[in-house]
């Protein structure tokens, strides 16, 4: 192994914090000597029982390779213990204890898998609390009364000559901390070593130490090095969910009904846990799920869900909790925070998240700014909407025909048909009176005649209910020319899961029928069986109630047949 030559002297204890002093300014202020930011500390106070040095190092490199800013010269503070009955302890008071919101970070950079060396945290008159030992097998405890919960982590494996470990303290409430202490070198495990949570604490977080002893190799020289000391607590900014509305759909997964962001002063906390309350009378909601985001947009599919799924539905006025998580790390740019939940077929009534007060957000790492009441994560509640189970359009001549159905409806006072050419700026063209309350399926339909030259047009449907609840349906497009020949489109999407969209024109009034097939040639639909006008149709098809595989669909019309091939992916 390359070993660091370092001549040592004797250091008196106040000698060595003048070092201390005069070194800070090397590491570009990061290596704290009081005047960095947040809580400072006080004077190093060294005690070892060996007086032939070297027993106790000064601030110089590691000779620890892959240690990035721990191996620079004169930034580091070095620990050295030989033989192996000797000792030194490194030990730091905060100037100020550690309060809620606190992070305490560190680096440590290490030589010689054996001996004892590491850190330990004291609490006032609790004395030592939290302890990490870096010896052969590595291990965390907590003692004078604190309680240690384990968390994930991969445990420690020296792995050669060189480790540089990453440490994290977190003071999440005046009676715990989280701790994290991480594996950043190139050799043995990497990441995550140890995590976890030490709670049962009366006294705050006043003081800490490093430690190192002789190695049990003979004359070999036990080394510990560490730097980048730093207090910091951020503060973070919380924004409700005024600016979102939900829009919702039945017989759905990971709808957003909520969304709440978080950005800091500096990039340090972390959310660790949300309560978040649900108003509304309902049924059909189901499988809650906490997300992050990047950007004010869901997307199940690239966002991250944090914690686990709450599966029941806890009711009107009760809330839903996550927990166990760290999200990505809150920057000066606002996060967003989604609230999602499964929408059944048959689902009544609305839903409406919000946070009751700032105990809702559990933050690691900064404190929240301002005061949270009863903030809406929503601009409204969210309706669990009427269940339209199809909506298509169709040029009938100079006019476009829009049909619709729904299987069940609650207070749907009707529908406003909307109509645009860009798809951004939309008018309304007519109403449609719906049937209040049914639990029969009810079919609609609106022609539109004032459709004005060729061209693509885009409809929509507005449903409202009788309180003034409104949700929109999908955008449907339609091409408005006369259609010359008989024509099938391919499905799309294609595959699809559970439903699509067939596309077909007819040139001329006669009778068409569209069916679907399976592989041995059993009809398993049929969506279009009658004498119908000139133009070009587009049906959706919903096989909810089929198995996975390929599918065809064959229209006739005259003598006309075309037949084509579509896959169902579950």
């Amino acid at each position: 192994m390359k070993k660091l030559l370092v001549i040592m002297v004797f250091l008196s204890v106040s000698l060595f914090a003048q070092i201390a002093s005069d070194n800070a300014s090397n590491y570009g202020g990061i290596f704290s000597n009081g005047n960095n930011q947040g809580s400072g500390f006080e004077p190093w106070s060294i005690t070892h029982n060996n007086s032939n040095p070297p027993y106790a190092g000064s601030f110089t490199a590691s000779s620890t390779s892959g240690a990035g800013d721990i191996n620079v010269s004169g930034v580091s503070f070095g620990l050295y213990a030989n033989p192996s009955t000797a000792y030194v302890n490194a030990d730091r008071a905060f100037t100020v204890p550690l309060s809620v919101g606190n992070s305490f970070t560190f680096k440590m950079a290490l030589n010689f898998d054996n001996g004892n060396k590491g850190f330990v945290l004291f609490a006032a008159s609790m004395g030592q609390v939290f302890n990490f030992n870096v010896g052969s097998g590595g291990s965390v405890s907590a003692s004078g009364g604190a309680v240690l919960a384990p968390g994930p982590g991969l445990g420690y494996n020296y792995g050669g000559n060189d480790a540089v470990i990453s440490v994290r303290i977190d003071i999440a409430s005046s009676t715990s901390f989280a701790y994290r202490i991480e594996r950043v070198s190139s050799q043995g495990n990497q990441g995550v070593l140890f995590s976890g949570v030490v709670s049962g604490l009366t006294q705050s977080i006043n003081g800490f130490r490093f430690y190192n002893s002789g190695t049990d190799n003979g004359a070999a020289q036990n080394n510990l090095y560490f730097n980048s000391l730093l207090v910091t607590s951020a503060e973070v900014t919380f924004t409700d969910g005024s600016g979102f509305t939900p829009s919702v759909s039945q017989n759905s997964s990971n709808q957003a009904i909520g969304r709440f962001a978080l950005s800091g002063n500096i990039e340090n906390a972390y959310l660790a846990g949300a309560s978040i309350k649900l108003n509304g009378s309902r049924t059909g909601a189901s499988n809650f799920k906490l997300w992050y985001s990047a950007d004010a947009s869901f997307s199940s599919g690239s966002d991250v869900q944090l914690g686990s799924t709450v599966a029941a539905d806890p009711g009107d006025g009760n809330s839903v909790t996550f927990s166990s998580f760290l999200s990505p790390i809150i920057g000066t740019s606002a996060g967003y925070f989604f609230i999602t939940c499964d929408v059944a077929s048959d689902a009544t009534g609305t839903i409406q998240a919000v946070l009751v007060n700032n105990s809702s957000l559990t933050l690691l790492g900064g404190t929240l700014l301002g005061t949270i009441t009863n903030a809406a994560l929503s601009s409204a509640a969210a309706p669990l909407p009427v269940e339209l189970s199809s909506f298509s359009a169709a040029v009938a001549g100079k006019s476009v025909v829009l049909n619709w159905r729904t299987e069940t409806e609650v207070n749907n006072y009707g529908f406003d048909v909307e109509r645009s050419s860009d798809k951004n700026s939309w008018n309304t063209i007519g109403f449609v009176h719906g049937n209040g309350n049914s639990n029969s399926p009810k079919q609609y339909s609106f022609a539109d005649n004032s459709v004005s030259g060729a061209g693509k047009y885009f409809y929509r449907l507005k449903q409202m209910d009788n309180d003034g609840t409104t949700e929109y349906s999908k955008v449907l497009e339609i091409a408005f020319d006369q259609p010359m020949e008989y024509a099938l489109g391919q499905n799309y999407p294609n595959p699809f899961n559970p439903t699509t969209a067939i596309t077909f024109s007819v040139p001329e009034a006669g009778f068409v029928n569209l069916s679907v097939f399976d592989l041995l040639g059993q009809k398993v639909a049929e969506l279009v069986n009658s004498t119908i006008n000139a133009g070009t149709y587009t049906m959706d098809y919903d096989a909810t109630n089929l198995q996975s595989g390929i599918y065809f669909y064959t229209m006739k019309a005259g003598s006309f047949t075309e037949t084509r091939k579509m896959m169902l992916t579950k």
